[in-house]
C-alpha cells in the first residue's frame, strides 16, 4: 500500500490482503534500537510483489526522522535488494515524491534509474534491475549491516 499523503484511516481490507501475502510475496525488514520498554522500530523496508509480474516487486522504506542521515536507509535498502535478489526477483521499483531529495539521492547511488511518473509529475519512479551481472558495490557490502537489520518472515 502506498501513501503519498497523510492518511487518517487506511483501507483495512487492502492492508490485510497485503500483510497476508507475507512471506510468500513480500519481504519485510526492520531496524531496531533498545528502549526502556523493549525495542523501538526506527526504520523499515518492504518489498511486495504486486500486479501480474511475479518477478517484479515494489519497495518502500521508512526511517525515523532522528535517524535520517545516519546511513540507516542505505543499510535497509541494501539488505532489501540483497533479499530480493536471493528470492530470484528481477526488478524492483518504487514511487518517491520529488520533494524527497534524500531518498532520490539514495536510490541513484544504489543504481536505480529515475524517471517521471506519467500520471503524477510530483512523483519519481525508481527502477533497479536485479538480474544484471553487475552488482552494485554498496549492495555487496551488506554483510556490514547484518547485525543491525533483521528480516521479518
Amino acid at each position: 500500500m502506498r501513501f503519498m499523503r497523510v492518511v487518517g484511516e487506511p483501507n483495512v481490507a487492502q492492508l490485510r490482503k497485503v500483510l497476508a501475502s507475507f512471506p510468500e510475496s513480500g519481504i519485510g525488514l526492520v531496524a531496531t534500537v533498545p528502549a526502556v520498554d523493549g525495542i523501538d522500530i526506527v526504520g523499515s523496508a518492504l518489498a511486495v510483489v504486486v500486479g501480474s509480474d511475479p518477478a517484479s516487486c515494489e519497495f518502500s522504506v521508512t526511517v525515523a526522522r532522528h535517524y535520517g542521515g545516519a546511513g540507516l536507509g542505505h543499510a535497509l535498502m541494501s539488505a532489501l535488494i540483497a533479499a530480493a535478489r536471493a528470492r530470484g526477483l528481477v526488478e524492483m521499483e518504487g514511487f518517491v515524491l520529488r520533494v524527497n531529495g534524500p531518498m532520490l539521492g539514495l536510490a541513484s547511488r544504489l543504481g536505480f534509474a529515475l524517471s517521471s511518473d506519467p500520471d503524477d509529475p510530483s512523483v519519481a519512479i525508481c527502477r533497479l534491475r536485479l538480474d544484471t551481472a553487475t552488482t552494485n558495490r554498496s549492495v555487496d557490502q551488506r554483510s556490514r549491516v547484518q547485525g543491525s537489520v533483521q528480516t521479518a518472515s
